[in-house]
């Protein structure tokens, strides 16, 4: 009766490390997978900037980019009101988009527009397509689509 008592604590002892090595190996794998997602590392809001402004209302432009050294820097250009504070929603779908909302937090506005400029640097290695989207909503509103690109990172599609 002894001898099996210590064949199935011996068992047992077996499949603890057995789970504990697949437990392991589980954990290199989710560590290897966090390596290669898109994290924001800084954005910046500057507010308005020298430009010449002709229309009144929301003109997106994606005012330009690089990707370098694993890091992706963008420039929103785009007209809101002078008064305009920000609160930005930033949002990465994996594998290859980010999706920014620029939700302007201001209740009281004032009686002019003018070219605001937002950068925001993200940190993904090996990317090479991301899918750019960018909304912008003033308070009491619905949001409005301004940017929505393909950003070909690498020189391949």
């Amino acid at each position: 009766m002894h001898n099996g008592s210590n064949t199935t604590t011996r068992i047992i002892l077996v499949l603890f490390l057995i789970l504990v090595f697949a437990g392991c190996e589980n954990q290199v794998s989710e560590s290897q997978t966090i390596s290669n997602l898109i994290m924001l590392t800084a954005s910046d809001n500057a507010g308005c900037i020298a430009d010449s402004i002709s229309v009144l209302s929301i003109d997106s432009t994606l005012a330009d980019w690089q990707y370098q050294n694993d890091s992706l820097l963008f420039r929103l250009k785009y007209t809101a009101n002078c008064c305009s504070k920000f609160k930005d929603s930033v949002a990465v779908m994996l594998p290859t988009a980010i999706a920014i909302n620029l939700i302007d937090t201001t209740d009281q506005l004032c009686r002019c527009n003018c070219t605001h400029q937002s950068a925001f640097v993200f940190y993904g290695p090996d990317l090479n397509n991301i899918r750019l989207s960018c909304a912008y909503k003033e308070i009491n509103k619905p949001y409005i689509q301004i940017l929505d690109t393909v950003l070909v990172l690498n020189g391949t599609d």
